[in-house]
């Protein structure tokens, strides 16, 4: 129980960040995850994670980043690695075409061939 080691030893830090994680990974929970981490790096920036955290924290104060729902083949951390749901829908669309709408890209002529005898 984090809280009980936190009464037993209040100078254990480190609670802090797994308190935060552990509201993260099982309840979702953008906000306490944020006010946990917060207290974290205030408590201990000389953590070798710092910036990490600190991304992590400025993603999760993103209104427009979205955790994963449960069950998804994308994990919270593969969306945290990669920066989350962020893009606007209207970034992603694209067009439909037929494959012919592009200009071939090659010649049918062979242009400047060198052999090289010394292979």
């Amino acid at each position: 129980n984090f809280d009980r080691a936190l009464q037993l030893n209040p100078g254990l830090n480190i609670v802090y960040y797994h308190k935060g994680l552990t509201t993260l990974m099982l309840l979702r929970d953008k906000e306490s995850t944020i006010q946990y981490w917060e207290r974290y790096i205030s408590l201990v920036p000389e953590d070798p994670q710092y910036e990490n955290i600190k991304r992590v924290i400025a993603l999760l104060k993103d209104p427009n980043f979205k955790l994963p729902p449960e069950g998804s083949d994308v994990s919270i951390e593969e969306a945290l690695l990669l920066g989350g749901a962020t893009l606007d829908t209207r970034d992603r669309q694209t067009e439909n075409k037929k494959a012919d709408h592009e200009k071939k890209k090659s010649t049918d002529k062979i242009e400047e061939i060198y052999l090289d005898d010394d292979l």
